[in-house]
């Protein structure tokens, strides 16, 4: 990864006085709460639905934020796909060359939001994070704020997955709003207002006018001119200090991804030469006919999964907290 949550200069907390859209809904006290712009979710979902054949992902921008009372929230606006992937049915990664991407997208469409978490599609597999999934989380989304949404887009099933006590869990403390009404409603109101105090104004200006109005006006040019000038000079070395943190904070973090992708390059291959299944936890009423046909896209092979759990027939399911699933093709 060509970036560090933590050392975002961005990464700054907004303060509101309330949630945005007005939301009143009651959330879970002590835990994460995540407000999600309606058209962000549906975008993400139909990116996820655009195929069905291999995961696909990207990740999820916004504001990381907390309220005048003191509850955490994060407040998704917009996402990036995730481009240069190599994926399958069952396996997700990204890329150097993702990650270069995602980031030229996030300064150039969104400079003023940060990066708070990822998604991506299991396709027919039901939502839950695997090994493979909570390794990403732990390694590359590892701070308080940093969330993971997964949608089925065959099951059409969705879950969002938050930090809860240094460990990851499926949450029900979020809400989808349509924050885009009010904020042109809002908008429309304070230009009404904005006219008409313009009006106001130059009514009683005009009543005020005498023979120094041009002199006035002069000065008011002079003084708006210099300060002009004034905050442009500060902009540009600002910038110019900016330009050059940046040169040596990138040095460090590209010395930190290789470090880190040589780590994941070395999970994977262990995880693929050590373990070829999966664990799940059946869901009441289901069949290991069902299950095989959802992860191995095939009924008739549920003998395998029999085999693999040690298992006489198909009834012995009923009870079992976990089973394990073959996941060679």
């Amino acid at each position: 990864m060509n970036f560090k949550l933590e050392n975002n200069s961005k990464n700054k907390i907004k303060i509101y006085n309330n949630f945005p859209g007005n939301l009143t809904t009651d959330f879970i006290k002590d835990e994460l709460i995540v407000i999600i712009d309606e058209e962000c979710i549906t975008g993400i979902n139909n990116h996820l639905s655009s195929d069905k054949n291999r995961e696909l992902g990207g990740v999820i921008t916004g504001y990381n934020c907390e309220l005048v009372s003191g509850e955490k929230f994060v407040y998704a606006k917009n996402f990036i796909k995730a481009e240069f992937i190599n994926s399958s049915l069952s396996r997700l990664t990204f890329t150097p060359e993702t990650w270069q991407q995602i980031n030229d997208e996030l300064e150039n469409k969104f400079p003023d939001e940060i990066i708070l978490g990822w998604y991506h599609s299991h396709p027919g597999h039901s939502v839950f994070l695997s090994e493979y999934d909570l390794f990403i989380q732990k390694n590359f989304f590892n701070l308080y704020f940093n969330f993971a949404y997964v949608f089925d887009p065959v099951l059409n099933q969705n879950g969002f997955f938050i930090w809860k006590n240094d460990d990851i869990v499926k949450t029900k403390n979020y809400s989808i709003i349509n924050n885009q009404l009010s904020e042109n409603n809002k908008s429309e109101t304070q230009q009404v207002k904005t006219e008409n105090n313009l009006k106001n104004k130059n009514t009683s200006e005009t009543k005020k006018q005498n023979k120094n109005y041009f002199l006035f006006l002069i000065v008011l040019i002079n003084l708006a001119v210099s300060g002009f000038l004034l905050f442009q000079i500060t902009k540009m070395k600002n910038d110019i200090n900016l330009i050059s943190s940046q040169v040596a904070e990138y040095e460090s973090l590209r010395s930190d991804h290789n470090a880190l992708n040589q780590k994941l390059e070395d999970y994977i291959i262990e995880k693929d030469l050590t373990s070829s299944f999966i664990e799940y936890s059946p869901k009441q009423g289901e069949t290991i006919r069902g299950i095989s046909y959802a992860f191995l896209n095939d009924s008739n092979r549920y003998e395998e999964i029999l085999k693999l759990n040690n298992l006489q027939n198909e009834n012995e399911i009923s009870g079992l907290t976990k089973i394990k699933i073959p996941m060679n093709k």
